[in-house]
Order: C-alpha cells, then structure tokens, then sequence
C-alpha cells in the first residue's frame, strides 16, 4: 500500500526536477536574447546618443517591455541581470 504512494512521490519529485530544469534553460536563454537586444541598442551609442533623453538603454527597455509584457522598470531589472 505504501510502496505505491512512495513511488508516485518519487515520480512526481522526478517530474518537479525536470520542470525545474526546463524553467532554469528558458531562463537562461531569455535573458541571453534580453542581453543581445540591449547590446544591438546600447553598443554603438557615442557621446550626443549615450546622454540623449531617450538613448539606446530607453528604446532597449521599451522593445523588452513590450515583448514581455513587463514595465519598463521591471524590463530595466531583468535587462540588468542579463548584462550583470
């Protein structure tokens, strides 16, 4: 009787470890694209475009925003982690 429900523990552990994997790679691999997209906006500013009001850090927050569904402070936060 116990043996089953010891098994369908141990199944869904299984089943946890693995979603928990899947979740970590995607992560892992949005803020590689976050990263890119704030790289193609930032690393070609000069000096006028870098102290502009809207530089290339504002359009990079307000296209990652927009793509995912965050606010641009939110979106500035993960934008920050992906280039940490």
């Amino acid at each position: 009787m116990f043996e089953s429900a010891e098994e369908d523990v141990a199944a869904l552990i299984d089943a946890l470890r693995a979603a928990t994997r899947a979740e970590a790679l995607a992560a892992a691999q949005r803020l590689a694209v976050i990263a890119a997209i704030v790289a193609r906006h930032c690393d070609d500013e000069d000096d006028g475009t870098a102290h502009a009001a809207i530089d290339g850090w504002e359009y990079a927050a307000a296209d990652i925003s927009a793509a995912c569904g965050l606010t641009k402070k939110a979106a500035a936060g993960q934008m920050r982690i992906a280039i940490a």
